[in-house]
């Protein structure tokens, strides 16, 4: 078949020739759907299987790598855009918004109006009261397992198997996380409905001593029970960071080191880079981590809310219940998108440009895999500052 250069003097004036012949007759002939059309890109299809005619080992591997992180990418943000919608929408209703409010199709433009609406209700439910609220960041935990199984292509050297899928060698120091039934240091990962051991400082509330200044004190004036501003000593609902000098018996995940091997090991933050000699395509390896970080396991953290009598409980309480998961978009779903979303759109540049390699079947569907992370970062960045503007309505 003949290679092309796409995005180079007369033969992108053929492919996007081809490509405007094949739109008119894509349903109608299935030869030509084949060549000119890529029928198989699907936001948020599993493409592994596909072939796309690029004859070079290399520039194969990073073409599927960069189809499937694309399909993978566009599919995530969607999903970020019709949450944010349905979290502002519920919040807006719950507090006094009407559920035809809104009308918008486009989901990006919908989370944009819902959130915009849920600010309009929240300042009226709060003027005239005082609100304080504290948040424990969500947390995310990324496999090996899932990234090497795409990097595995990336490299024929088959000595790097075992590397590429061993967490502790893949995990940041510090960022391994899991069960610990020995002494932990670090970060015991407790949350809102899970109180764990603490001699450090506690994200959400404090129950015990504060050492420092408690922000809401149980009725004998001493034992906290909110938010602590300084060490906690006692127990932490949200994540406590155990001091240096401390370790704990943690009821829940511990982040960092455990005196024993963790039980079902995770790591908290983007896996390392394999080794050199099992790197083999950067862009290959940086679109097998875009399609990873789609994966990311992402939990909301802990919140906690002071409110005087103005502020009816009703509106406490559809806080407490939206607010977590709209901040684990916003500070964790949402930043992993973004930050994979650069690598993903120079991939997709380089890919466009390509000298060789590349059939006429491979340039027709770099296209709509392109154009779709391009609408995804988007559609992305509306939607976050979107749920952004909900957190900061209440202070955070």
């Amino acid at each position: 078949m003949k290679k092309i250069r796409i995005g180079s003097g007369a033969a992108a004036h053929l492919v996007i020739g081809l490509l405007a012949l094949g739109a008119l007759s894509c349903k109608d002939a299935a030869a030509v759907q084949e060549k000119l059309c890529c029928p198989e890109f699907k936001v948020g299809a599993d493409l592994r299987s596909l072939t796309y005619d690029v004859t070079t080992a290399d520039q194969r591997a990073t073409f599927a790598a960069f189809m499937q992180a694309a399909a993978d990418f566009a599919g995530a943000s969607a999903a970020v855009a019709d949450d944010v919608a349905g979290l502002c929408q519920s919040l807006a209703e719950d507090l006094g918004a009407a559920a035809d409010a809104v009308t918008e199709k486009d989901p990006a433009k919908r989370a944009t109006a819902w959130c915009s609406l849920a600010v309009t209700q929240i300042k009226s439910a709060i003027a005239g009261g005082t609100i304080k609220v504290v948040a424990q960041a969500p947390s995310c935990s990324f496999s090996a397992s899932a990234r090497a199984s795409c990097e595995a292509s990336c490299t024929s050297n088959v000595s790097c198997m075992a590397e590429l899928g061993d967490l502790k060698v893949r995990c940041e120091p510090g960022h391994l996380s899991g069960k610990c039934e020995a002494m932990c240091s670090g970060y015991c990962e407790g949350s809102a409905d899970v109180a764990v051991s603490c001699q450090g400082t506690c994200s959400g509330s404090c129950q015990g001593t504060c050492m420092g200044t408690c922000v809401d004190k149980e009725a004998d004036g001493t034992t906290c029970r909110g938010h602590c501003e300084g060490m906690c000593m006692g127990h932490c609902r949200g994540a406590c960071q155990i001091a240096a000098s401390a370790q704990v018996m943690c009821e829940a995940d511990c982040s960092g080191s455990c005196t024993v091997d963790f039980k079902a090991p995770h790591c908290t933050t983007e896996l390392k880079p394999p080794s050199a000699s099992c790197m083999g395509s950067v862009d290959c390896q940086a679109s097998c981590q875009a399609s990873a970080s789609v994966k990311a396991d992402c939990s909301p953290g802990s919140i906690t809310i002071e409110a005087n009598a103005a502020i009816k409980p009703a509106t406490v309480a559809s806080l407490k219940l939206h607010l977590p998961l709209l901040l684990t978009i916003t500070n964790a779903r949402g930043d992993i998108l973004s930050a994979n979303a650069r690598a993903l759109l120079t991939v997709s540049g380089k890919l466009a440009g390509m000298a060789s390699g590349l059939s006429i079947k491979a340039g027709a569907c770099v296209i709509p895999a392109g154009a779709a992370v391009e609408t995804a970062v988007a559609n992305l960045a509306t939607s976050v500052a979107a749920a952004k503007s909900v957190s900061a309505a209440v202070g955070l």
